[in-house]
């Protein structure tokens, strides 16, 4: 077991500082008008990210569209590999009435990746409608060819409208993130690395107990699947630690543990059908 973590301690900073050496500034930068069945649509987010298949994406910049629902998002990441830019625009154009925001993401083509010291080439996307089937700016990306299809108006956590849980660690703090349909997530050639998580997984068991209740408006949700997950970045996949079904008063009581040598991240992940308007939906909730 000593030498597993002598490797680990001597590989893992020396191949990260290998691929940072090698890695070079890459820069992107889109424009644009925002309409809504020809109105402009003022005040909504516009965020630049870099799509990445083993660790979390990156956000490379952030804006707001004007009056006029113009915009200009620029921005830049270190990869050693040719970044996957993303451009995400969060809007309410037709949403039905939802009152949260919708997301709408378009690949960027790799021909407006620029490097450090190049003259930066920007995506004019002139006119563009998130109400819109098919765009120019979908044609050509990395992303969309490992997709296959774009991401349609994914809508945000709106549809549970109460729930009331019980810890029994008093210093766990609940935070409530978006909720999404679920992605699969590609893994490709991480076989070695998904060897050296598991032998350093093997340290020190962890465990998480959490009850609660749900309700869609005033009545009990029930029959809703709970589960109790330890979620894991990059190759490793998530491990389930417990998971149930909410009796007919929408109770539920979950407890697992888990293997980690760090501290491990429990989530609550409740797939449900309250006022979805025919859509599945999964609420994470994050224990923190």
């Amino acid at each position: 077991m000593d030498w597993i973590l002598f490797v680990l301690w001597w590989f893992l900073p020396n191949a990260a500082n290998a691929l940072f050496a090698l890695s070079r500034v890459q820069s992107v930068a889109v424009q644009g008008i925002l309409l809504c069945e020809g109105r402009p649509l003022p005040d909504h987010q516009i965020i630049l990210i870099d799509h990445d298949k083993l660790d979390p994406d990156d956000v490379m910049a952030t804006n707001i569209t004007d009056q006029r629902g113009y915009f200009f998002v620029r921005g830049n990441e270190s990869e050693w590999s040719t970044i996957d830019p993303v451009l995400i625009v969060r809007h309410k154009c037709n949403d039905g009435g939802i009152p949260c925001d919708r997301e709408w993401r378009l690949g960027i083509p790799a021909k407006y990746i620029g490097n450090e010291g190049d003259e930066q080439e920007i995506m004019n996307m002139e006119t563009s409608s998130p109400d819109a089937r098919h765009t120019r700016a979908n044609k050509g990306s990395g992303y969309q060819k490992q997709r296959q299809k774009r991401y349609i108006a994914i809508d945000r956590l709106h549809n549970i409208d109460s729930w009331l849980l019980d810890f029994e660690n008093e210093t766990l703090k609940i935070s409530l993130k978006f909720c999404r349909k679920m992605w699969p997530i590609s893994v490709l050639n991480a076989y070695v690395v998904i060897a050296m998580v598991h032998a350093a997984n093997a340290f020190l068991e962890q465990s998480v107990r959490v009850r609660g209740r749900l309700l869609c408006g005033s009545q009990p949700a029930s029959s809703i699947l709970v589960k109790l997950v330890d979620k894991d970045n990059g190759p490793n996949p998530d491990d389930l630690m417990d998971s149930c079904q909410t009796d007919s008063g929408g109770k539920f009581d979950l407890q697992g543990n888990s293997y980690e040598l760090s501290t491990i991240d429990p989530e609550i992940r409740i797939y449900h059908d309250c006022n979805d308007y025919g859509r599945a939906c999964v609420i994470h909730v994050f224990l923190k």
